[in-house]
This record gives C-alpha cells, structure tokens and sequence, in this order.
C-alpha cells in the first residue's frame, strides 16, 4: 500500500458493517476496525444508554471525516438526530456520499472547522493518513466557527446530549468555543485526548 501512496491516493469502496462506504486508500481508522474489532465502537453503546434515559438522541459529531461515526451509530440505533461538523473540504464529500445510505436517523451538516473565537482563523489544512488537522498558518483561508454559534444557525441542536470531538488536537480549541453550550446543556463528552498535541499548541493539559 505504501507504493501506491507514493504516486496515488484511490477512492476505494469497504464494507463497514451493513454499509458500503467510500474512502481513500490512506484513511487508517477503517482498518484499524478490521485489526481490532472494540477500537472506537464505544459510541453506539453511549447513544442507547442516553436514548434510554432521554428518550431522545442529540449527537454533535465535531471533525466527522467521511462519517464514519454517524454509520457506525445507525447500524445500530435509530431516531437520532446528528449533526456532522467538517471543515476539510478534501473529505467534505466523502462524508455527504457515505451518509446519505442512512434513513433510519436525521443527518445536518456544517461544512466549517470549530474553533475558539470565530475571528480566529489564522489556520490550514494538513493532511495525513487520511485525515486533516489545523496547523498555524496566516492564510485565513479556512472556514471557522464556534460550536456556540454554530448551534445558533442549527438550532435543533440546542438540545444536544452527546458532543463528540476528534480533531487531532484541537480539542480543547473546540471547547473552548462551546462554552454556552456546556454551562446550558451539560452534554456527555466523548473526545479524543492527546496532551503532546495540547502542549505542542501552547495549551494546558490540567
């Protein structure tokens, strides 16, 4: 595979549960499922358990890639209501391609990276293995906004009870701009948490 990288990064179709999905050759968490069937699957438990209690299901999905989270979900659970944040416009359409297979819960997009303050959008895209992070850069070229306000503009997520975030790093970047939506709504956070890239970014980790 790493020759073909080389020169060539192909759109491919895998089986990812009852779902056909489309990817690039270079995303690695789809084969990470294959390698270890627990790593990352924790979500649709989390979203029945919250179903179970509120009867209802409000998922924020802060970087969600070519929606491999919302799939994993709707294999398993339906009546939720997802909103797919992704500013990545390389994977933009991966994400609309592979999620609109799903009927049985309620997709909304937002096509803009979360950030702390939506003047702050001295950033660019940086691509590896599959997937993007932001890195520092003075271009002001990617489209940005707090996840406070970009629950204004999709107000059926005032409600939301589950906030998942991965986003290379940026995570408390992300938090940081949602701070009207935890003080109000109290949601449950699932996120990935990688103090090197915390620290790397002149953040505190504790």
């Amino acid at each position: 595979m790493a020759q073909i990288l080389r020169y060539h990064d192909p759109v491919i179709k895998i089986s990812e549960g009852k779902f056909k999905v489309h990817i690039r050759l270079s995303f690695k968490t789809i084969y990470f499922h294959a390698r270890y069937p627990l790593y990352d699957r924790a979500l649709p438990r989390i979203c029945q358990a919250i179903k179970d209690a509120d009867n209802e299901v409000f998922l924020i999905d802060v970087g969600a890639n070519i929606g491999d989270t919302a799939l994993q979900i709707s294999e398993k659970i339906s009546g939720c209501s997802m909103l797919c944040i992704e500013g990545n416009e390389e994977v933009i359409p991966f994400l609309k391609r592979n999620t609109r297979k799903i009927k049985n819960n309620k997709i909304f997009y937002d096509f803009r990276f979360c950030v702390d303050d939506s003047q702050n959008n001295d950033f660019a895209v940086k691509m590896e293995h599959g997937t993007a992070h932001l890195v520092k850069n003075h271009t002001g070229q990617v489209k940005v906004s707090t996840l406070d306000d970009m629950i204004t503009d999709n107000p059926i997520f005032k409600k939301v009870n589950l906030l998942k975030i991965d986003t290379d790093g940026f995570e408390i970047t992300v938090l940081n701009g949602a701070k009207k939506t935890l003080e109000n709504q109290r949601p449950i956070l699932f996120f990935e948490f990688t103090p090197s890239a915390y620290i790397e970014n002149g953040q505190e980790t504790r």
